[in-house]
């Protein structure tokens, strides 16, 4: 609708569209508006295994977006032997992936879906890309949001023996590290993906001297965008995203970054006022490695400027627990650690940069 609340013209001509998935009754429960102006809605519909979680991405004109999905639209099974899935909220991610969050039945279970932005589940989340997760009789989300680490919090009802309850869940997703605090004035120069790549050999380098096995990180990419607010990093599967701006304060690109004398000689050698970019590129390969956020150190959640906490401050040579919990998976408890062997031979990079923002920023507000 035009602000007149009149019909938008320039939207399929006459302000309305449907969309048909093809077998029955389709239902739209949840809208979300891309950066880019991009429509993601999302719902149920009837597929020929039953009632399906059903999206639909749309132009800005109204049409399909033949870039999404099949066609603009894709359908996802939960395959519980019910006959009914359906999406009751949407989220989108900084990196222009979709959460969606409503419930499966028969059981009455929560269920999440992640896509990435093609439409395609994302296999990093849960088990193929969706998670059901039993709250109570006949639970379901009914909305779903992002915290600004990454967390998923999903709301809904469930029943007891006195009726329906409310309930909240959070589940793991991808933490993101941000910035300590707003950058009071204008910030740097742009980053560039000629910038960042001696920096990452640098940064496995430091991992791999504290005794992690580095061999898994053979085949890193680089996304340089603009992620929002305080966000200076993601990771996601073999994908680092680093924010262009260092949420507003500029990166410190450090021209020997084997050498840490910039943070040890009194003084300002260009360190001051910037966000270490090697220690967010540790930071989001910690997580590539399967670490989660500590207290302090490298992978802590916060970065403050002109700091570069080090890879060696982390406690001793550590790897990730095998049994860690993966994201999606619901929150309860802290990724464990095991004492690290020997460290694995180093894996030859190769960097694969991503250019340009992401193909649908979220316009979400992230903490």
């Amino acid at each position: 609708y035009n602000p007149d609340g009149s019909p938008d013209r320039t939207f399929d001509r006459d302000g309305k569209v449907t969309t048909d998935f093809g077998r029955g009754d389709d239902h739209a429960f949840a809208v979300a508006l891309q950066g880019d102006g991009r429509i993601v809605a999302a719902g149920t519909a009837t597929t020929r295994t039953g009632q399906d979680f059903a999206l639909a991405r749309y132009n800005p004109n109204g049409s399909l977006d033949a870039t999404f999905g099949t066609k603009g639209k894709v359908t996802t099974d939960f395959g519980q032997g019910g006959m009914n899935d359906q999406v009751r909220g949407i989220a989108l991610q900084a990196d222009g992936k979709i959460v969606a969050a409503g419930s499966t039945f028969p059981g009455g279970d929560t269920a999440l879906a992640r896509y990435n932005a093609s439409g395609s589940l994302d296999g990093t989340f849960g088990a193929g890309g969706k998670v059901v997760t039993d709250l109570g009789n006949d639970d379901a989300a009914s909305s779903v949001t992002l915290q600004g680490d990454g967390r998923i919090v999903a709301v809904g009802t469930a029943g007891s023996p006195s009726g329906a309850a409310f309930v909240l869940s959070r589940f793991l997703g991808d933490d993101a590290l941000r910035a300590a605090s707003a950058q009071p004035g204008p910030g740097g120069e742009t980053l560039t993906v000629a910038q960042v790549t001696p920096l990452l050999a640098e940064a496995v380098a430091r991992w791999q001297a504290a005794g992690v096995d580095t061999s898994r990180l053979g085949d890193i990419r680089v996304q340089i965008a603009d992620l929002g607010d305080l966000i200076l990093g993601l990771s996601t599967g073999n994908t680092i995203w680093l924010d262009d701006a260092a949420a507003g304060w500029g990166w410190f690109v450090d021209p020997t970054p084997w050498d840490d004398s910039e943070f040890t000689t009194p003084g300002d050698q260009g360190e001051q006022n910037r966000m270490d970019l090697l220690t967010a590129i540790e930071h989001e390969l910690g997580h590539l490695l399967g670490f989660d956020h500590e207290q302090d150190g490298v992978m802590a959640e916060a970065l403050s400027p002109g700091t570069r906490p080090g890879v060696a401050e982390e406690a001793e040579a550590l790897t990730p627990n095998p049994a860690a919990e993966p994201r999606g998976r619901l929150r309860g408890r802290k990724r464990g650690f095991r004492r690290a062997g020997r460290a694995g031979s180093r894996a030859p990079l190769d960097i694969h940069p991503l250019a340009g923002r992401p193909s649908e920023p979220s316009r979400r507000t992230q903490l």
